[in-house]
């Protein structure tokens, strides 16, 4: 895939349909499913990354 022309692929309107993931080569490309919730640590002192899965929270 080319270099995405946006960043922005969903509407601010709606839920999200579709988003960016990330190759083994560092390059995007589209997934046609909402994002799972989490976050990203990265430690510049040993040059690694790591994702942390935020678990979903049911009706009380």
């Amino acid at each position: 895939m080319t270099a995405p022309q946006s960043l922005i692929i969903n509407s601010a309107f709606v839920e999200p349909q579709q988003h960016w993931a990330e190759n083994t080569d560092r390059t995007l490309r589209q997934e046609p499913t909402r994002r799972p919730a989490g976050y990203e640590i990265i430690d510049t002192r040993e040059n690694t990354r790591r994702q942390v899965a935020i678990p979903l929270v049911g009706p009380a």
